[in-house]
């Protein structure tokens, strides 16, 4: 019988389980711990940020080779049908891009010109720039070796803060540091900041991005023509 019970029991454990079918429930926003693996908790929050219909999100991107430039990134959701994005790059070549979605019609300007009324289907590319997930969370969410840094404040809200370092590509002169800051109480991303240093150069150069994101009270959006 004890060999039976062994057997049973080994074919048990090696047997194949049905995959669980994820849903928008699995990704809510939920308090996180210490205890929880930092990579879960950055993936569950990435999938929260990426379907919340409610926040806004400013992204700030400088390089300093040569002489240097800058991109800042407003994007704002005010519901599921409720979308605004502003981007103004500066350096050699300044743009400004912007553009406001509602559930029937969409804008868009560039610079100083006019707002144009569009109908029908919102270019792709102002929808992938409005819900770009940023690289800093693909990072963070797909690796082991994220760890967690301690405890911080971002905009208010107590946070849990995750790093990690690594080089690109195992290039030993490339240095990337990772830092994502998800909030406590919610699992949300609060910020993230991913810097890369390029050491063959001197002084090195270094491209630096990072996002804060705020949830709820977003203004209503509306249409600016």
């Amino acid at each position: 019988m004890g060999d039976i019970a062994r057997q049973a029991r080994a074919e048990k454990s090696t047997a194949p389980h049905a995959r669980k079918t994820l849903t928008n429930d699995d990704f809510a926003p939920q308090p996180v711990s210490e205890k929880d693996d930092p990579m879960e908790v950055v993936a569950r929050g990435t999938r929260a940020l990426a379907t919340d219909t409610m926040h806004r999100c400013t992204s700030q991107v400088t390089n300093n080779s040569g002489p240097g430039s800058s991109a800042e990134t407003l994007v704002e959701f005010a519901g599921p049908d409720s979308m605004h994005m502003v981007n103004r790059r500066t350096g050699n070549n300044p743009k400004l891009f912007e553009a406001t979605v509602l559930a029937d019609f969409w804008y868009d300007r560039w610079d100083a010109g006019p707002w144009l009324k569009n109908v029908g289907r919102v270019h792709p590319d102002v929808l992938d720039a409005m819900h770009h997930v940023p690289e800093a969370l693909t990072l963070g969410s797909g690796s082991k070796d994220l760890r967690l840094a301690g405890r911080d404040v971002v905009g208010g809200a107590p946070t849990f803060l995750y790093e990690m370092q690594f080089h690109p590509g195992q290039v030993p002169t490339r240095d990337t540091a990772l830092k994502i800051w998800v909030g406590l109480n919610d699992g949300l991303p609060r910020r993230f900041q991913l810097r890369t240093a390029d050491n063959t150069f001197t002084p090195p150069i270094v491209d630096d991005d990072i996002t804060t994101c705020s949830y709820g009270n977003v203004p209503e959006i509306k249409a600016p023509i």
